[in-house]
């Protein structure tokens, strides 16, 4: 939350100690260490929802500012994760929102997803053999 008083806090201290360290050598301002956290959050996000390789999800991140191209990207996706960034599709848009079937594109991934078959799983550990 960005106005929680300890995200506030924060977000003041390392800008004070931006200005106070001569420009902040090797310090995050306030707004860096702001944006740091929501990457973190992002990635969480896509650690909860994949696993491991056998699992299968979509996180869609409605916000141009993730988008490779465009009037308002920052592409941010250079923040996420090396092994998602392969897996990114942007959406195209037109004037009135998202354009095309992205939930025909959604229930297509799904359904893909659930007819693979789920990787070998090792076999269990064999178990102590008592000494003595």
């Amino acid at each position: 939350q960005m106005n929680d008083p300890v995200v506030v806090a924060k977000r003041r201290w390392n800008d004070a100690c931006c200005r106070g360290n001569g420009g902040g050598h090797g310090r995050l301002s306030g707004d860096q260490w702001y944006e740091l956290q929501a990457h973190r959050a992002v990635n969480q996000a896509l650690g909860r929802l994949l696993r491991h390789s056998g699992d299968y999800g979509a996180l869609i991140l409605l916000d141009a500012r993730w988008a490779r191209r465009g009037q308002k990207s920052r592409n941010l996706r250079a923040k996420l994760s090396g092994w998602i960034q392969r897996h990114l599709v942007d959406w195209p848009c037109s004037a009135s929102g998202l354009s095309g079937n992205v939930f025909g594109r959604l229930k297509k991934h799904f359904e893909d997803a659930a007819r693979r078959p789920l990787p070998a799983l090792p076999p269990p550990p064999l178990p102590a053999v008592p000494t003595g």
